[in-house]
């Protein structure tokens, strides 16, 4: 009899397991799951770009401009007759070319001759340099401390008595100024005169 009863008691408490399983699953089946939220995204705001400051772009440099000038003032082509020994007339030709010059330090001017590799050459106050890069002449050149204009001659000293008949009715001078040693003038000034 007790076993009878501890088997009744048994069945009852399976029962009863399944009868509070199928409640309680009765009575979650009508309410919808709760759920979570999901979690809102965090958002971020992007820093800004770094400011970056650059310095301004150089300005170009400032150079004073250069001037170079150089002019012939005057030339002039003359015989003249001198009377040599015995009596001997000669004619005797000077020629005289004479301007101004202007330029930086290191300036070249070219001078070349007017006749003569006797001609004389003058500077004025830029320095009288034997020979010339480009003509056969002299040069004038500016140095440190010399001024930036200055006059100049070339003259053939009138010592020359070439045949008449066979020289040049007229002569040509042209002059020009270099930068330094360059081989392109900067300015150029030609003249012409008539020997008479």
């Amino acid at each position: 009899m007790k076993l009878r009863s501890l088997r009744t008691a048994a069945t009852c408490l399976i029962l009863l397991i399944l009868l509070t399983g199928l409640l309680v699953a009765g009575c979650t089946q009508g309410t919808p799951p709760a759920t979570v939220p999901p979690p809102s995204p965090v958002v971020t705001t992007p820093a800004p770009p770094p400011t970056v400051t650059l310095p301004p772009p150089p300005s170009p440099p400032t150079t004073t401009p250069t001037n170079f000038e150089v002019k012939i003032n005057t030339l002039s082509c003359t015989w003249s007759v001198k009377t040599g020994d015995y009596g001997v007339k000669s004619d005797c030709v000077r020629i005289i070319s004479g301007g101004t010059v202007k330029g930086p330090v290191g300036a070249r001017l070219e001078l070349p001759i007017l006749a003569w590799s006797t001609d004389k050459f003058t500077c004025g106050a830029w320095t009288l340099k034997a020979g010339a890069l480009i003509a056969v002449g002299s040069t004038c050149r500016r140095e440190a401390g010399q001024p930036e204009s200055t006059t100049w001659t070339a003259d053939t000293g009138g010592n020359e008595c070439p045949l008449k008949d066979y020289f040049a009715t007229s002569i040509t001078h042209t002059v020009k100024i270099y930068n330094d040693d360059d081989l392109t003038p900067q300015k150029v000034d030609n003249k012409t005169a008539v020997c008479r």
